[in-house]
């Protein structure tokens, strides 16, 4: 009975133990075969994201190449119309810009070059050009019947007015103007012009205007470049504040340095700021000082003129001479620099107009040849009469001329 009871608790046991491989058995195959399926679902899931990346990028990149598309469309009244097409993300609808563009303006001989340039009017501006508009809001305008400038707010221009060659009178300026807001005139033809303001009291100002056109300008331009050449190669800078020299020296170079550039405008201005420094400069100079180095060489020219024999000259030629220097305390005293230069030239002209007495005027120069020939003709001639005619007379006939044009130069400047 012991060992049946003992033989069954072996066959349990040995039928636990196969029951418990089995399951492990069964449990291992389970986990492969769901380990299985999830790594190749996984791999299949890494593929399919890369090729979605790749043709998104594919997209991306051709909707990058295709996103802008324009089309540009010019009608018969020379407008321009481009149209820009958006490609959308959210659907295939375009998204559109039109954008207007300012009319062509082509280039031809009779057409004046049109600048795009908005200027406020400056009462101390010599002139402007073509196509610039001049804005006259807070413009300063001198009134005629007083003189005095006057500050017009919100002036509007009620009539312009054109210089006719013709009738040598300002007419209406008919087809030579455009005007925005009656406050902002433009110019499209050369000339003179009369701007005529009413303010808000109804008071009319009037104001002359020069427009100059491209060519006009260029001319402009240069002159303004030798003017300051000739003046700072004229002027000595010690008569001169030296920091307003530096400055119209300055604005000389910007002047010269910017002749190439096509911005008409700009170079106006710099022309502007030239002239300005230009005049500062001129009214700084020490006049006191210049009349004072002027009466020195007043005084030079006097001590060479003292210094001649008045015997060896005729009555009148010294004459004139002394008369001159008679004056030069009276023209000194007076310290004005135009008299004392002009008597300083004038003494230095006489002093060359000087004729040798009779003494030496008669006398006449005679070859060496022709001399042995008069000594053999006329024995009574003597040798040390004969050595005198060596001397040459001076002739300043030529001289004195020259020394008068020079003379009338420096008056009329």
């Amino acid at each position: 009975m012991d060992q049946k009871t003992e033989l069954e608790k072996e066959e349990r046991t040995i039928f636990i133990v196969l029951a418990i491989i089995v399951m492990i058995a069964i449990g291992v195959l389970v986990i492969w075969y769901f380990t299985k399926d999830k790594t190749l679902e996984d791999n299949n899931d890494s593929d399919n994201k890369t090729k979605t990346v790749d043709k998104q990028k594919k997209k991306d990149t051709e909707s990058d190449t295709q996103s802008v598309v324009q089309d540009t469309k010019v009608y018969s009244d020379n407008k321009k119309e481009v149209v820009t097409v958006i490609s959308s993300k959210v659907n295939d609808a375009p998204l559109v810009k039109v954008e207007e563009v300012s009319p062509i303006i082509e280039d031809t001989n009779n057409q004046e070059e049109i600048i795009k340039n908005v200027v406020d009017y400056n009462l101390n501006s010599k002139f402007y050009i073509v196509g610039e508009t001049i804005n006259f809001n807070l413009a300063n305008i001198e009134d005629p019947a007083t003189g005095n400038i006057v500050n017009l707010t919100n002036a509007k221009i009620s009539s312009v007015l054109s210089y006719d060659s013709t009738t040598l009178e300002f007419v209406e300026a008919v087809g030579k103007y455009s005007l925005t807001d009656n406050q902002n005139i433009t110019f499209i033809e050369e000339g003179e012009y009369i701007v005529k303001l009413v303010d808000l009291n109804n008071i009319t100002y009037s104001y002359k205007i020069s427009i100059l056109n491209k060519n006009s300008f260029s001319l402009v331009y240069q002159s303004y470049i030798t003017l300051g050449d000739d003046y700072f190669a004229t002027q000595d800078i010690k008569y001169f504040d030296q920091n307003l020299w530096q400055e119209a020296l300055t604005a000389l170079n910007k002047v010269h340095e910017n002749e190439a550039n096509s911005d008409l405008t700009f170079k106006r201005e710099l022309l502007e700021k030239f002239a300005k420094a230009l005049e500062d400069l001129a009214n700084s100079k020490d006049e006191e000082a210049l009349v004072e180095d002027a009466k020195v060489t007043l005084d030079q020219i006097v001590i060479e003129a003292e210094a001649l024999n008045k015997d060896e000259y005729t009555i009148d030629s010294y004459a004139k001479l002394k008369e001159l220097l008679d004056q030069v305390e009276q023209v000194k005293a007076s310290n004005k620099l135009e008299e004392i230069q002009k008597l300083t030239l004038a003494i230095k002209e006489a002093m060359n107009n000087l004729i040798l007495n009779s003494t030496t005027e008669d006398e006449v120069s005679v070859p060496e040849e022709e001399i042995e020939n008069q000594a053999e003709v006329n024995p009574t001639l003597e040798s040390e009469e004969i050595k005198l005619d060596g001397q040459v007379k001076v002739d300043s006939t030529n001289l004195s001329i020259d020394l008068q044009e020079v003379t009338n130069d420096v008056i009329e400047q």
